[in-house]
């Protein structure tokens, strides 16, 4: 018999966790406040309804390059609701490698950390789709924008004053959910485009292969914008029930503290990582943490 597909939407998935764990944490930015399902429910349905009230449609790409934030996640959950699109933006990127991202999608409105705005003024005459772009609050400083000749820059509140009334736009596993660019080692970026459904199966297999329950907490220190920190993480999390801290990026003189801090049980590394974490030098505290796995992938 054929499984039941037609939950394994992120907006659907948040919404069913949310009713069913409402008071349970979620996710928690470094040493901020946790965040509930029920609070950041809420928080999608505002993104969705602010996403939708500055236009972005059904099936609308909207780029986000973004370092590690709450706000990236808000984008994702919210988009998710109304049909939109996340595109996630390597935070290296530039010049002709940005160009071609924001070409192939098209994208009409962005969010942007400020420190990357310089780069996009850079490009704006070679990326005339690109109309708006939104600055989180806690570093929008209108006074301080770089001179750009045609797109706006604006303030990502504006976007989260929206109501966080309930979205009944039907979004299936079907539809595409978002669009994560590989890293082009053999030739331009390719932008895959990655369904509702496939989204899920990341953060599934996750669960199941590292026999995740509600009790683990995820470190997540992996940029957004890559699978690991999205999908296998943080949407692992999201589907087990569990909750999550991340921070803004992976530091291997520090990721054992956090770690302790935080009492996560899960973590993840790729690739050279796996080598700054063993070259550090023995502390006597190392073993003091409630690590039980780290996916630890070459």
């Amino acid at each position: 018999m054929a499984a039941d597909k037609s939950g394994w939407v992120v907006g659907k998935i948040l919404a069913e966790q949310a009713r069913a764990r409402g008071d349970a944490a979620l996710i928690q930015f470094e040493r901020g406040p946790m965040h509930t399902y029920a609070e950041v429910h809420a928080l999608a349905n505002r993104a969705g309804n602010g996403y939708a009230k500055i236009g972005v449609g059904f099936g609308d790409n909207v780029a986000v390059m973004l370092n590690n934030r709450l706000e990236y996640l808000w984008s994702w959950f919210g988009l998710s609701r109304i049909g939109g699109v996340l595109v996630g933006i390597n935070t290296a990127l530039k010049g002709t490698f940005l160009i071609h991202v924001l070409s192939n999608t098209k994208a009409r409105i962005g969010v942007f950390e400020p420190e990357f705005l310089p780069w996009l003024v850079e490009i704006e005459d070679q990326v005339p789709d690109m109309a708006v772009v939104y600055v989180p609050a806690d570093v929008y400083e209108p006074d301080n924008l770089p001179p750009f000749k045609r797109i706006e820059v604006r303030c990502f509140d504006e976007i989260m004053d929206a109501p966080a009334d309930e979205i009944a736009v039907e979004v299936s596993y079907r539809d595409i959910g978002m669009i994560m660019f590989t890293s082009g080692t053999t030739g331009p970026s390719k932008g895959a485009l990655m369904p509702h459904g496939h989204l899920y199966r990341f953060g599934e297999c996750m669960r199941v292969h590292l026999g995740m329950t509600e009790a683990d907490i995820y470190y997540i220190p992996m940029p957004l914008f890559h699978a690991q920190g999205i999908l296998m993480q943080f949407y692992a999390t999201l589907i087990t029930g569990g909750s999550a801290v991340m921070v803004k990026q992976f530091r291997a003189t520090t990721g054992i503290d956090d770690i302790r801090e935080h009492g996560a049980t899960l973590a993840n590394l790729l690739g050279v990582m796996n080598d700054f974490v063993l070259r550090q030098p023995e502390g006597a505290d190392d073993r003091d943490n409630k690590l039980r796995m780290v996916c630890a992938v070459p």
